[in-house]
């Protein structure tokens, strides 16, 4: 597997027609009290399923100062994108995505690897991002390369998504 930047010549085609979906049969509910919200595991059944593709978000990548993909051959496995904010230091993780056949074989520990030696060379401080309580998958996934939940925001979606929550989590970098 190698990472490496995007060339969007080369890639474009490649990362709209990556595969983001997912299937869960666990969400995370959110239960909130006055000063504090925790996260309680539930089973969802039948297994909620999500299907994604890439094609709506090539432009927001494309937009994005720092993109990087993960190839084997000819094969594309996953792309991130990442911004900086100068004024907080903080670096965002703006989108982490990787082929259902690829997952579980170090593939996104690799692009999150590369997001973060790209905000410590920025002077990033923090590596942010967000995700959903029904991406129960990505939820563990950013827990176990070391994320810490930070925040939730149950009014962020809007329109078929307005029920869900929006998660947020945190890196430290220093």
């Amino acid at each position: 597997m190698t990472i490496r930047s995007v060339r969007w010549h080369e890639d474009e085609a490649r990362i709209a027609a990556l595969d983001a979906s997912f299937t869960t049969g666990r969400i995370y509910g959110v239960v909130r009290g006055q000063r504090s919200f925790e996260l309680v595991s539930e089973d969802v059944v039948p297994p909620l399923v999500k299907r994604r593709g890439l094609a709506p978000e090539v432009d927001r990548l494309r937009g994005l100062p720092y993109v990087v993909v993960a190839e084997e051959g000819d094969d594309l496995l996953g792309v991130a994108g990442a911004s900086f904010s100068a004024w907080n230091r903080r670096a965002h993780l703006d989108g982490l995505y990787v082929a259902p056949a690829a997952r579980r074989r170090g593939v996104g520990r690799a692009l999150v690897d590369a997001v973060v030696a790209c905000a410590r060379a920025a002077g990033g401080r923090c590596l942010w991002l967000e995700t959903q309580n029904t991406n129960y998958p990505a939820v563990r996934f950013y827990e176990r390369v070391g994320f810490r939940l930070c925040g939730f925001d149950d009014r962020f979606y809007d329109g078929a998504f307005a029920h869900e929550t929006a998660l947020f989590f945190a890196l430290d970098l220093e």
